[in-house]
């Protein structure tokens, strides 16, 4: 897999797309990295299934050649537990095998380095609430409580416990 390169003072070279097109798999045929170190509960993986069957399959599996998945193995058990019969598949072509594993764990642990502005949690939650919008999938209130200031906008306060956002 190419790099970028910026150092001493080169133009950045762009790593060429690893693949150009969405294609359709069946989710039994996806073979998951045995290695995977990500771990997913039967709770996350109905998350993800409650995900898929409200919005659709908006983010493609990132399989190698063979069909050994790369990104994506919630999602895929998410299809199995939905029966889908075809999921939306990107092959990453060309890489090595280090690419792919190490890939695997920047994939799942790049997102982990983020946070949230909580106050402005507090304002979407809120703004989503007042639209009448059902907040099961998207927003997990025993996930929220007692994380975020509190802060009242709109009808919404960040509330300190799990029961007391219940109502979500």
């Amino acid at each position: 897999m190419a790099r970028a390169n910026a150092r001493n003072g080169a133009e950045p070279v762009a790593p060429p797309w690893p693949a150009t097109k969405v294609e359709r798999r069946k989710p039994g045929d996806l073979k998951p990295f045995e290695r995977n170190a990500r771990t997913h509960t039967p709770a996350q993986i109905g998350e993800v299934a409650n995900s898929i069957s409200k919005w659709g399959f908006t983010f493609p599996i990132l399989v190698d050649e063979n069909d050994g998945i790369i990104a994506g193995h919630a999602r895929q058990l998410a299809a199995l537990q939905l029966r889908l019969d075809e999921v939306p598949v990107i092959v990453a072509r060309g890489w090595s095998d280090a690419d792919k594993r190490s890939y695997i764990i920047a994939d799942n642990k790049i997102g982990l380095n983020s946070g949230w502005d909580w106050d402005l949690l507090a304002l979407e939650v809120g703004d989503l609430r007042a639209l009448g919008a059902d907040l099961t999938t998207s927003a997990d209130p025993a996930w929220a409580a007692g994380r975020c200031r509190s802060r009242a906008s709109r009808g919404f306060t960040c509330r300190a416990s799990a029961a007391a956002t219940s109502s979500w």
